[in-house]
């Protein structure tokens, strides 16, 4: 598989198409290979084959544990405690969905058929669930009991999503969009107490994340050219003291990934960061957040998730991981071209 060009076909010489119509996995890279002796290997197809997923579950070596049924699931959260899955399911407009894992109780928590809600986030007690609709950030009993609560509505332009509660229940991070064009984002908190005012963490960033003692919160953003993993402080004296709407004053940074660092998750502990490196390379990073001071050793990669980039969680001893592993066709053929380098004499 070669994930640097196009999906849906290879072009020659930016010009000449020798192969159309390449079969892709769902992080849109597609699946074929090329030899120096000019062999080309391809799978053809309409389009993305992996589009159904499984979730599965792997150990810090990259061995599958188990795989449940195919269907369209994203969005995996697993409760603090690591006894449920939250999730995303159905096309084209998901719910919320929660796995009792110990007894395989799946539970659907919203139910509308014109609205899609997305990015479930977990309170740190498990109880309660925070999820993204049309209309801004609710919440709900994760039991499914009541009916779900807009929490954090949005103006008409706005969108977003949450992506972390606090240890201690106070304040919620979430991705804002000040447009829906997705092309700006940033690391907001919301405080639940107080003037319950949002703040601004981080400009430019996504994916905040409190870490299990509420002291940290890690982020990736792309400002350095490449994204980045990054842990900053979390002062909530600080953040508080912060008129709504404005900038809360980072002085401190620390840099967690060496070369590419994406979607960060904590270990249970607190004394490990994971993330997805380079090539879809799970990596962590062991980590010291001790009194004011935080240091970071070197990353280490622990094993290549199928399909690249997903969504995906890290179980609270850290011993091992769930993800949405994409499912190809097995009944699909592959294409053998020979001498394919020939087709680029041929006029398009």
């Amino acid at each position: 598989m070669r994930d640097d060009l196009p999906q849906s076909y290879i072009l020659a010489c930016a010009i000449r198409p020798v192969a159309e119509r390449i079969s892709s996995e769902y992080d849109g890279s597609g699946i074929f290979d090329v030899s120096e002796n000019g062999v080309l290997i391809y799978q053809a197809g309409a389009g993305d084959l992996l589009s159904e997923k499984r979730i599965t579950w792997f150990d810090r070596a990259g061995k599958e544990l188990s795989a449940g049924e195919k269907g369209s699931y994203n969005s995996l959260r697993l409760s603090p405690d690591g006894a449920k899955l939250a999730y995303i399911a159905g096309d084209p407009l998901p719910d919320i969905w929660v796995d009792e894992l110990a007894r395989g109780v799946h539970i659907r928590l919203t139910n509308d058929p014109r609205t899609s809600y997305n990015n479930p986030t977990w309170s740190p007690d498990g109880s309660r669930i925070l999820f993204d609709g049309d209309k801004g950030i609710y919440q709900m009993n994760s039991n499914g009991a009541g009916g779900k609560e807009l929490l954090l509505a949005w103006k008409t332009s706005e969108n977003g999503w949450p992506t972390s509660w606090s240890p201690d229940g106070r304040f919620i991070l979430y991705v804002h969009l000040p447009t829906k064009s997705m092309s700006i984002q940033d690391v907001w908190v919301l405080p639940l107490t107080g003037d319950r005012k949002p703040r601004l963490i981080v400009q430019n960033a996504f994916d905040g994340q409190f870490s299990p003692d509420g002291r940290w919160v890690s982020y990736t953003s792309p400002e350095s050219g490449t994204p980045q993993v990054n842990v900053v402080p979390f002062d909530a004296t600080k953040v508080l003291n912060t008129e709504p709407g404005a900038v809360t004053s980072l002085t401190v940074k620390h840099q967690i990934s060496a070369g590419f660092g994406a979607i960060a998750r904590w270990g249970g502990d607190g004394k490990e960061i994971f993330y997805f490196g380079q090539q879809g390379e799970m990596m962590a990073v062991e980590v010291d957040g001790k009194g004011n001071s935080f240091a970071a050793r070197k990353e280490q990669a622990l094993f290549k998730v199928l399909g690249g980039f997903g969504w995906y969680d890290v179980a609270p001893d850290g011993k091992r991981f769930v993800t949405n592993r994409g499912v190809s066709n097995p009944n699909t053929p592959l294409t053998l071209v020979q001498n394919w380098t020939a087709l680029l004499a041929n006029k398009p």
